[in-house]
């Protein structure tokens, strides 16, 4: 029983560590875009004013899933550390399931999202 529930809890928490992950991968290339370009505020509005939406969806989807395949690699340790017996099975499981959940969530919150990032576009 206690085997279910720790499953339960790193389904849970996986979507919430890959969205932490794919957060700080942005942070991280932000870092070192301004360390090797030596940015400052007038280029970073050029920088961020040349993106469309679709490249800023394209963008947070690939950081998605770089966070996703962070989060897979701990839920994998996680269920090998506890000697689960398929935690392979299991770590797709957990993944297949954060993503079709975040590919609903999506879906269904679209047209806002879009709403958003375009409010966004035109004030920087």
């Amino acid at each position: 029983m206690a085997k279910v529930l720790i499953a339960l809890v790193v389904l849970l928490l996986g979507q919430k560590l890959a969205v932490i992950a794919a957060i700080g991968f942005f942070l991280l290339i932000l870092f070192f875009k301004k360390k090797v370009q030596r940015m400052d505020a007038n280029s970073w509005e050029q920088y961020f004013r040349s993106f469309s939406v679709s490249s800023i969806l394209r963008r947070m989807f690939l950081l998605y899933g770089i966070g996703e395949i962070v989060s897979g690699i701990c839920s994998f340790g996680i269920f090998s550390a506890l000697k689960y017996a398929h935690p392979v099975g299991l770590t797709f499981l957990v993944v297949g399931t954060d993503v079709l959940w975040t590919l609903l969530k999506y879906r269904k919150n679209r047209e806002p999202l879009v709403e958003k990032i375009e409010k966004l576009s035109a004030q920087v």
